[in-house]
């Protein structure tokens, strides 16, 4: 299986410590996380700062605040996985 599943229930922190957030002049977020950066589209926005705080969130939660299906959350959340700044779990 590639990715992490597009399910509403699965549980989502940052790992590393000193992640931000900007955006440019055309209203891409730029995160950087673990000496990396990415650029995504504005709704991506509500998703970062929800991570940023620093608290477990769900994926279906993380979905609802910013108005990105879950799946679209999901294929975010895998890249950060993917990068080692981001850790998925399932609530016990």
């Amino acid at each position: 299986m590639d990715g992490i599943p597009a399910d509403g229930c699965l549980c989502v922190r940052l790992t590393v410590a000193g992640a931000w957030y900007g955006v440019d002049e055309n209203g891409h977020v730029l995160f950087s996380a673990g000496g990396q950066e990415w650029t995504f589209s504005s709704p991506v926005l509500a998703v970062i700062k929800l991570l940023l705080q620093g608290r477990t969130a769900t994926l279906g939660g993380l979905s609802v605040s910013s108005g990105l299906p879950v799946g679209h959350v999901a294929a975010l959340v895998s890249e950060l996985v993917e990068a080692g700044v981001a850790a998925v779990s399932r609530r016990r």
